[in-house]
């Protein structure tokens, strides 16, 4: 718009004789190169301001108090250790698992992991490490055993949905309970809804 003005109004001026067609061309250059310089210097300062806040972000990171690193707390709890009747966050028992083809991955996996637990994974490349999180996040199915979350069994979720008259709505689902139901369930209907709710 400050160019369209200008030039609009340099035109006239120029029309009237006050002014040359070269002052006209000369303005319009000045003006150009004023208008990069404040443009480069209102990112500059965008820039500087985003550093701080940054900068800022990392001295509150720094002031944080060291963890207490101890290892006791990371060792898996023994029997004395776990509160009685605990039920595992996550827990494979027996799981096998191949992949199509029947290509053996894992054979008899036995693992249980309490809440606060942090489980690490160790072994060489093929091990199956990726496999049991790939089954834990239930991208697989295992081909054997059973794999609990919160103590939960997916057939049990088949017969809580079967209890609310929800097992045709599954079926029809070209993903069946990997179905994506959108926030709140809005992709589904009122009954729907309450039903998913109940179960």
């Amino acid at each position: 718009m400050a160019f369209l003005a200008v030039l609009g109004i340099g035109g006239a001026r120029v029309a009237s004789g006050a002014i040359s067609v070269a002052d006209l061309v000369a303005f319009v250059l000045y003006l150009s190169l004023f208008i990069q310089s404040v443009a480069q210097s209102v990112q500059a300062y965008t820039a500087i301001q985003t550093g701080l806040g940054s900068l800022a972000r990392i001295d509150e990171v720094i002031d944080l108090p060291s963890e207490d690193d101890d290892q006791a707390r990371l060792r898996r709890p023994t029997p004395e250790q776990t509160p009685a009747g605990e039920v595992p966050l996550l827990s494979f028992e027996g799981v096998d698992f191949d992949y199509p083809g029947g290509v053996a991955v894992l054979r008899g996996v036995d693992l249980a992991v309490f809440r606060g637990q942090r489980v690490a994974l160790v072994g060489p490349s093929g091990a199956g490490k990726s496999t049991i999180l790939a089954l834990a996040e239930r991208c697989y199915e295992p081909t054997a055993g059973t794999i609990r979350l919160d103590g939960v069994d997916e057939p049990a979720l088949h017969r809580v949905l079967a209890a609310v008259n929800l097992t045709g709505l599954v079926s029809r689902a070209p993903l069946g309970l990997d179905s994506q139901v959108g926030d709140d369930g809005v992709l589904l209907s009122g009954g729907e809804r309450q039903r998913l709710a109940i179960a």
